[in-house]
């Protein structure tokens, strides 16, 4: 007797390969998690090899614990800490709008001192240097987001750029409004 080839079933939203049954595989009443999107696939009785496969039934929520107690793998968008990630991106890109608009401010000030600025102050006023750090922080969290949403895993590394930027970035940008302070304070002694 001849043996029919295995069956693979793929995940029917992302169309990941999720298992191979063999031919004389009893496939019923579990279900798979899709590595890549986190839908769940209910494998029936025979005709899961056919293709009969679909969203298990009552599948846990994206977040937070299933229906046995266990923790769920993340589905879109992923775990808390991308979205408390995408969240400190944003308040962080707000710091460093806050901090061009300070910088601003600071200009008239700085104009009336006299003499010459430090490199580094020179440098950020003159391009306006906190607000391109926060449109960078700003497109790497959307480009990120927009990865995540459509299933992919790289969009943690965008996401981990945008916090380095904001991490190193806002720090940068204080110094700079402080250093003339900080010349002028040397200068008086």
């Amino acid at each position: 007797m001849p043996t029919s080839p295995s069956a693979a079933l793929a995940c029917p939203r992302c169309a990941t390969p999720l298992v191979s049954l063999s031919p004389g595989a009893a496939a019923g009443g579990f279900s798979v998690q899709c590595t890549r999107c986190g839908l769940r696939v209910r494998l029936d009785s025979p005709s899961a090899a056919g293709g009969g496969a679909g969203p298990a039934s009552g599948a846990p929520p994206a977040f937070g614990p299933g229906r046995g107690g266990g923790s769920m793998a993340p589905r879109l968008l992923g775990g808390a800490l991308e979205i408390l990630g995408l969240i400190a991106s944003g308040l962080g890109a707000l710091a460093l709008a806050g901090l061009g608009v300070a910088q601003g401010m600071f200009r008239p000030m700085l104009k009336d001192l006299g003499g010459e600025l430090p490199a580094l102050t020179a440098f950020m006023l003159a391009t306006r240097f906190p607000f391109v750090l926060a449109a960078l922080v700003l497109g790497l969290a959307a480009g990120a987001l927009a990865i995540r949403l459509r299933g992919g895993s790289q969009g943690r590394w965008l996401l981990g750029a945008a916090l380095a930027l904001v991490l190193v970035g806002a720090p940068v940008c204080i110094v700079s409004m402080y250093l003339p302070i900080f010349s002028l304070a040397d200068s008086i002694k």
